[in-house]
């Protein structure tokens, strides 16, 4: 989630983003060239913490099917009324995964 006052910083902000992916997250996963970046408008973080949440809630709603032509199909601003139970949801996938993966010493 991306914050600015106005679009010129917006779209500063996105460009460190896009770059910051690109340095870590493409070269990590090998997928140099192959992400697509869209902005979505219509979310809006309301604290000061949750950033990581809302993140991977507007992914799971993009692989599922969301569009950003279609955004407002799927984003619902009563999504803030169960930050509980989003946490908890992404919590236990999160446990799920790790009984897949082992660590290597």
């Amino acid at each position: 989630m991306i914050r600015a006052t106005n679009v010129s910083s917006l779209d500063s902000n996105i460009r460190i983003v896009k770059e910051e992916v690109l340095n870590v997250v493409e070269k990590v996963l090998g997928l140099t060239d192959q992400l697509q970046y869209e902005v979505l408008a219509g979310c809006t973080q309301r604290d000061g913490h949750s950033s990581g949440l809302w993140c991977l809630v507007v992914l799971e709603l993009l692989l599922f099917g969301a569009r950003p032509s279609s955004w407002n199909d799927y984003w619902s601003d009563t999504l803030y009324d169960v930050v509980g139970y989003l946490r908890l949801q992404f919590l236990r996938k999160v446990i799920d995964l790790q009984s897949h993966f082992t660590v290597a010493e």
